[in-house]
């Protein structure tokens, strides 16, 4: 039986932020020679998972995007990202460093608590300054 709902665990999926997602979406754009659409991103995840990044990368307005298509038999659509922005250029400056994302992101594992972007930001941010100071 298909009610055309999602299944839970995707659900639940769309409900949380992956900073990882986060940044290979990012890095993806800044490597992408162009336009990116959602679609190109369906090696990073789940579509609908996906492109729910995407919507909030757009909302923290770190990229810029075109929503292009609705699909309401998938649940899903598609967008077009356009490009970053001069926040998304300075988040992913500070997430680039494979060592230092790392780093930042097991201690945010370990501590059992999810961190606000503001508050990644400030760790990444310290994180990066100490490095270039080391």
């Amino acid at each position: 039986r298909d009610s055309g709902e999602p299944p839970n665990d995707i659900i639940h999926k769309l409900m949380k932020r992956d900073f990882n997602m986060i940044r290979n979406i990012l890095l993806r754009v800044e490597a992408a020679d162009g336009r990116v659409s959602v679609r190109e991103l369906a090696d990073l995840g789940e579509l609908r998972i996906v492109a729910a990044h995407v919507e909030w990368l757009a909302e923290a307005k770190l990229i810029k995007v075109e929503h292009l298509i609705l699909n309401s038999v998938e649940a899903a659509f598609d967008a077009l990202i356009l490009r970053q922005t001069w926040q998304g250029c300075e988040f992913l400056d500070l997430v680039r460093d494979d060592a230092i994302w790392n780093a930042v992101m097991a201690k945010t594992v370990e501590s059992g608590r999810a961190a606000p972007f503001e508050a990644l930001q400030t760790i990444l941010t310290q994180a990066v300054y100490k490095n270039v100071n080391s």
